[in-house]
């Protein structure tokens, strides 16, 4: 992959094997990924240039698309050689990374059959909460909606996130950034954003409003 001169005002994706301006990236009104929420992601840091245990959340993201049926159409090295070739097209030694596999472009209807899926890869810097709070801590509520153990949305990072965006929702009402979910029998507690792992994560408070703001 040969990438272009990255500029200040440029932020580039790879998209099925080329670099392109994120401006000028189309994605298929068709796609079950927009459809359907049909499609998965995973998420990986950058340090010195260098995916962090890439192989690891490969494997994740493998296991994903397993589940939903997809087959990955790169491999593991190809994926490595796409992600670091979007993180240097973009400038970053330091950053964050996505990659994304939908199902790819079909008919209106979910038949998943005769597909081809597509690989979206992002460089695009994404910090969850303030700095100042990683210091200081936040203020967090708990989610209404319990996680299904069974559910493909809830076990895997799939494109259909609508739970985590009600969490979030949910959160801002009562003002706080952040909400954690807990499963059907209300153990466990897992935060609804990725946070960022070569820091320290934010110490979270209970002390929200107990009435909704707004």
């Amino acid at each position: 992959i040969q990438p272009p001169v990255p500029s200040l005002s440029m932020s580039l994706l790879w998209l099925n094997g080329t670099l392109t301006d994120k401006a000028d990236a189309r994605v298929s009104p068709f796609d079950h990924g927009l459809l359907y929420g049909d499609g998965v992601w995973e998420h990986l840091r950058v340090f010195a240039g260098k995916p962090f245990r890439a192989a690891d959340h490969f494997r994740l993201l493998e296991g994903a698309a397993e589940a939903l049926g997809i087959d990955v159409p790169l491999s593991p090295a190809e994926l490595l050689a796409a992600v670091e070739a979007t993180a240097s097209a973009n400038g970053r030694t330091e950053g964050y990374v996505r990659v994304i596999v939908t199902r790819g472009p079909g008919t209106v209807g979910p038949d998943p059959r005769k597909i081809e899926p597509q690989v979206i890869i992002t460089a695009e810097e994404y910090q969850p909460f303030p700095q100042a709070l990683y210091g200081q801590g936040l203020h967090a509520v708990v989610s209404p909606l319990a996680l299904d153990p069974d559910n493909p949305a809830h076990k895997f990072r799939t494109l259909n996130q609508l739970h985590v965006v009600q969490a979030k929702r949910h959160a801002l009402r009562h003002g706080c950034l952040e909400a954690l979910f807990r499963d059907r029998a209300g153990n466990g507690a897992r935060s609804s954003q990725p946070v960022r792992r070569e820091k320290t994560a934010p110490s979270v408070a209970w002390s929200c409003s107990t009435s909704p703001a707004g």
